[in-house]
């Protein structure tokens, strides 16, 4: 045992001690009833529920399982008044009959006198789960305004111990397990038809302006011999054929980053030409130009 959980039972001792102590030092004395010791399975059923009536004591052992859980509940009263009252301290004491080591619960008080306490074997301390044993439970009220404080043995408890192994510690540098990849099978391409579909669609704009150049009879030889005022209209024309273009290539061959700066400049050179080489087109057709 380390030198703090011998301080520990020591300060335990200690405490008991003390409120028998001060328990004496005053007037009355404390009665309880209605003692009630239950324990509950894992699925929270009463497995042994049993009653007594002070000062009778447990005729025979009772057992607890690792899994299990211990419940107390009483009255305590004053035995001049009869009236519930709260004491100062209310204990209950587990003492271990071969080492004679000592756990002690603190019992809850609520109004009207109502006690209870709860031992659940699961977060009770390693040092009482491990040790299997039979343990003498005792009651210990004490209280300032009573002389006679109350020490009450309820009879044996017999715990059956589990040793708690000490959890593994978790791999923080090691081999992991091997991941296996699945990849997504790649994207069909359509069929040829869809493809040549598509393509004329995308084309027929060009064809339906060419026939309309044809059917207005559009005179291109103005483009030669207006060099100058025409630069517009081709700047407008190169730039359309240039998007037209660069959709092509992306189809084919070209990737998102290769083709968004070039369609980006080409759209910009077709919003500041294509207002000026409409309004040119409707100059010439005003003098006659066509």
């Amino acid at each position: 045992m380390t030198r703090a959980c011998f301080l520990f039972h020591y300060l335990k001792y200690l405490l008991v001690a003390l409120i028998l102590f001060a328990s004496t030092c005053a007037g009355g004395s404390i009665s309880i009833q209605n003692i009630k010791l239950t324990v509950i399975t894992p699925e929270r059923e009463a497995q042994i529920s049993k009653s007594l009536a002070y000062p009778e004591t447990l005729s025979s052992p009772l057992i607890l399982s690792p899994d299990d859980t211990l419940k107390l509940s009483l009255n305590i009263q004053d035995k001049d008044s009869d009236k519930d009252f709260l004491p100062h301290q209310a204990l209950l004491t587990l003492t271990d009959d071969k080492t004679r080591e000592q756990y002690v619960l603190v019992i809850k008080v609520r109004g009207k006198g109502k006690a209870r306490v709860e031992l659940d074997m699961k977060a009770a301390p390693d040092d009482l789960t491990s040790h299997s044993g039979n343990y003498s439970m005792e009651i210990i009220l004490g209280t300032t305004s009573h002389s006679n404080p109350l020490r009450y043995r309820l009879g044996t408890l017999s715990i059956e111990g589990t040793i708690k192994l000490p959890p593994k510690a978790p791999i923080v540098f090691g081999p992991r397990p091997e991941i296996h990849h699945v990849f997504r099978d790649g994207e069909r391409s359509p069929a040829l038809w869809i493809s040549y579909t598509f393509s004329i669609i995308v084309l027929t704009p060009w064809i339906i302006l060419l026939g309309g150049w044809r059917y207005i009879k559009v005179n291109l030889s103005l483009l030669v011999s207006k060099p100058t005022e025409s630069l517009t209209i081709i700047a407008f024309l190169s730039s359309l054929l240039a998007m037209e273009s660069l959709l092509f290539g992306y189809w084919t061959s070209f990737n998102l980053l290769q083709t968004l700066p070039w369609l980006a400049a080409s759209s910009l050179v077709a919003f500041m030409t294509g207002q000026r080489a409409l309004t040119k087109v409707q100059t010439w057709r005003l003098d006659g130009l066509h």
